[in-house]
């Protein structure tokens, strides 16, 4: 945005008396950062479910914005299970809920697959980013000792 005024000449300056001399100002929006920290996603056991905590999804930003404003949003929900929110399937959290340890996912196929994935989105106000967690899941043989 672009802003023109005129100002009184500096006291003492040789000029044309009292003429007004131009003044322009530009002004350039903010730039607010918004980016995914952490996304290690998780190796759980088939057929069971696992929390998800800051340590594997998170994000940093120069907004000021607290845990409870951070809002993740699922854009394709996972295959083969269910993102849940204290125990009740859901498509929407926040940072906070993931610092209290209240989102997890749990896979719920009788497949045999090996891996799982859920596509989010990460809100603060109109600010957002994207990113994929990625699920491993293993037979529960794999977590016998040997």
């Amino acid at each position: 945005m672009r802003a023109d005024a005129t100002h009184p000449p500096p006291q003492g300056k040789q000029g044309s008396g009292d003429d007004p001399q131009p003044l322009s100002l530009i002004t350039v929006p903010a730039f607010y950062r918004l980016q995914v920290l952490n996304n290690t996603g998780l190796t759980l056991p088939r057929g069971s479910s696992m929390v998800i905590t800051p340590d594997n999804l998170s994000v940093t930003t120069n907004l000021d914005a607290s845990d409870a404003r951070i809002r993740f949003s699922v854009v394709t929900e996972p295959r083969h299970g269910k993102i849940r929110l204290a125990g009740i399937s859901t498509q929407e959290f926040t940072a906070s809920h993931l610092a209290q340890g209240l989102v997890e996912y749990e896979h719920e196929s009788a497949n045999y697959e090996e891996t799982d994935e859920f596509r989010f989105r990460v809100y603060i106000n109109t600010t957002t980013t994207d990113g994929v967690f990625r699920l491993q899941l293993y037979p529960e043989s794999y977590w016998e000792p040997m």
